[in-house]
């Protein structure tokens, strides 16, 4: 992570889609919930594993999100 004067945020990843890549804490800020829920919770959350880290695409936590909001 680079210093910086402001509020410090993970570089986002681009994957070969053009989606861009959630770390856990870029997660849990979207969702404006915990890290420790975006852990217990990564699968449900449409998470995926990158070269042993976590990772998510926005458009994947809309869908699920979306998908518990109709239930």
């Amino acid at each position: 992570m680079e210093f910086c004067n402001s509020v410090c945020v993970s570089p986002l990843l681009v994957n070969d889609f053009g989606a861009r890549l959630l770390t856990v804490r870029d997660a849990a800020k979207f969702l404006s919930v915990s890290k420790d829920f975006v852990y217990r919770k990564w699968r449900t959350l449409g998470g995926f594993k990158l070269e042993g880290q976590i990772r998510f695409t926005e458009k994947a936590i809309a869908e699920r999100v979306n998908e518990y909001a109709r239930v």
